[in-house]
């Protein structure tokens, strides 16, 4: 209970020192602890696609872990964009599996972070007429859905 504690008052510290205002809940389970915000400056949190997001909860681990003396796994979350995002790229990746089928021709998408490429692989996983794979380094690494057996 005292990592939560310790977690909820970096992360206030953290959003204070980006002049952003918000409420902070706190929630841990047996993997993760999940930090939520509430603020009506969402989108100077979530960036583009994502990015602010992903920075922010990396520098939350680090303090955690600086603070702490351990790694927790902590998961940000700016209303429910998660969730919103994850809907979005389960619903395109069915699209392009549609379209891939329709065309026989492969599809490429970039600028997808590993956990939006993980996603888009699991949403294609049970589809028996398509696959998909992540090809390239670094930030030219993309994610290819293509026909099965071509």
């Amino acid at each position: 209970m005292e990592d939560v504690k310790t977690i909820k008052k970096l992360a206030s510290e953290l959003l204070e020192l980006v002049k952003i205002e918000g409420k902070i809940s706190v929630e841990k389970n047996e993997e993760t602890i999940k930090v939520a915000i509430e603020t009506e400056q969402s989108g100077a949190i979530i960036g583009y696609h994502g990015e602010a997001l992903v920075s922010l909860q990396l520098i939350l681990n680090l303090l955690a872990h600086k603070a702490l003396g351990v790694w927790p796994k902590i998961v940000v979350n700016v209303g429910d964009y998660r969730e919103k995002r994850e809907e979005y790229l389960k619903s395109m990746a069915e699209n392009i599996a549609e379209r891939v089928k329709t065309t026989g021709r492969a599809s490429i998408l970039t600028d997808l972070s590993s956990f939006e490429r993980r996603i888009v692989h699991l949403a294609l996983s049970s589809d028996s007429d398509v696959e998909s794979f992540s090809e390239g380094e670094g930030k030219n690494r993309h994610l290819v859905i293509k026909p099965k057996n071509s």
